[in-house]
């Protein structure tokens, strides 16, 4: 995936991105940090063609992303964001979306995967089972639910928008470690704001105004970036 110059504003002359370069591998990890209103979410939203650049380009194995068809998206991306977003039907409909090309082995494979194969037999109505009327889930289930939906087409890329927000540090730590297990051999692209749920090994893009500030693997971050090296402290410290 490369980003090549890309530049979005939602109102003329207030850019909200400028002038991106990024290039990201196959099985790479990416998070992208900053204060609020840097432009994270913005660029996840122009990641899967939902708003379109103002300039450049984000391609992936050099084709635009804005000129995927949207009956491919769903075999390329896998999207998950902080809202939980079920809808009315059943458990197999939350994780379909009533496509019928998904089977009931690829729900239950993607609900193992996630930790949730009980949620099958919990009720004797099982994949059938209403949410919330026959099956309720918990914050924490809604948000595995979430991921299972993301991954149940095995997409080559998942996007990740802030899905710890609201969750509890136990519920954040299964979620983290769901994320591991099943992203293996994926990109993997994230906006958080606790910094403490990324590890070492994940590669971090600051964003600043706009603009890649810095970038690079979040252990060596640590040592070398202020601001990155000030925003840790300063959560340990509200969180102590």
């Amino acid at each position: 995936m490369e980003f090549k110059d890309v530049s979005f504003s939602y109102e003329d002359n207030q850019a909200v991105l400028k002038d991106i370069y990024l290039t990201i591998q196959g099985g790479q990890t990416v998070t992208f940090i900053g204060r609020t209103g840097v432009g994270k979410s913005t660029l996840l939203k122009l990641v899967l063609g939902l708003l379109p650049a103002d300039h450049g380009s984000i391609t992936l194995n050099g084709i635009d992303v804005s000129t995927i068809a949207h009956s491919a998206q769903r075999q390329l991306y896998g999207s998950v964001d902080q809202n939980f977003p079920l809808i009315k039907g059943t458990l197999k409909q939350q994780i379909t979306l009533n496509d019928p090309a998904i089977s009931d082995e690829m729900v239950i494979s993607a609900l193992s995967k996630v930790g949730l194969s009980k949620l099958c037999t919990q009720v004797s109505q099982g994949l059938d089972a209403l949410i919330p009327q026959e099956l309720s889930l918990s914050e924490g289930q809604k948000q595995l639910v979430a991921i299972a939906r993301a991954i149940a087409t095995d997409p080559p890329i998942l996007i990740l928008d802030e899905i710890s927000s609201g969750l509890d540090s136990v519920s954040d730590a299964r979620i983290k470690d769901t994320i591991a297990k099943v992203s293996q051999d994926k990109i993997v692209l994230s906006v958080t704001h606790r910094l403490s749920s990324i590890s070492d090994e994940e590669t971090v893009v600051i964003l600043q105004e706009g603009v890649v500030k810095n970038s690079g693997l979040a252990k060596d971050l640590k040592e070398s970036d202020p601001w990155f090296k000030k925003a840790i402290t300063l959560e340990k410290l509200l969180h102590q």
